[in-house]
């Protein structure tokens, strides 16, 4: 490529600059040393590595894709990427790597949400406030018989599935 001018070569030269810079940034994000400290091996860290850009270097990302109930995420398109994740779950260094890497409110709040039977339930259950446009389920006992009931938006429903996943819901509140 011939550069016309020197001041192209230098604003070349700066967008590179930043363009390392960044990905320094993004790598600094997650470390792929074990939780000692000690370098992972060459396996491990591809695979770390791997899983990070799958899920866009998120902690929010990792988090859905290891505590989901479901065996591959949709962040998953390709074998390789099957293997990495079934690497990392297998992995008992990998594995410790992911919950030491998650921060803990995260934590916190995927493992809460793995007593729901999907994320937007938990989601309408728990953060309904701060989900405007999601009916909040509930589930109370009937004044009249103390028979349990789903109630949506605080009235009584026929509720037996949920909404968004299919399952049948439960009789008592999904986290008692």
């Amino acid at each position: 490529m011939q550069l016309s001018t020197h001041a192209e070569a230098i604003k070349l030269k700066r967008y590179w600059e930043v363009v390392l810079w960044v990905v320094q940034e993004m790598n600094d994000i997650f470390d792929f040393r074990n939780i000692d400290g000690c370098k992972a091996d060459l396996v491990c860290h591809r695979c770390r590595e791997r899983i990070c850009d799958i899920t866009y270097r998120s902690y929010t990302g990792l988090a859905q894709m290891w505590y989901s109930k479901a065996k591959y995420s949709y962040h998953i398109r390709s074998e390789e990427d099957r293997n990495c994740l079934d690497h990392i779950r297998d992995c008992r260094l990998c594995s410790d790597w992911v919950k030491w890497s998650i921060p803990e409110d995260i934590r916190i709040r995927f493992d809460r949400m793995r007593l729901y039977c999907c994320s937007t339930m938990y989601c309408s259950n728990e953060e309904g406030n701060l989900h405007k446009n999601l009916p909040v389920f509930s589930n109370h006992l009937c004044p009249i018989d103390g028979t349990p009931h789903w109630c949506i938006d605080g009235k009584r429903s026929g509720a037996n599935f949920c909404p968004w996943c299919g399952t049948r819901l439960p009789l008592e509140h999904f986290t008692e």
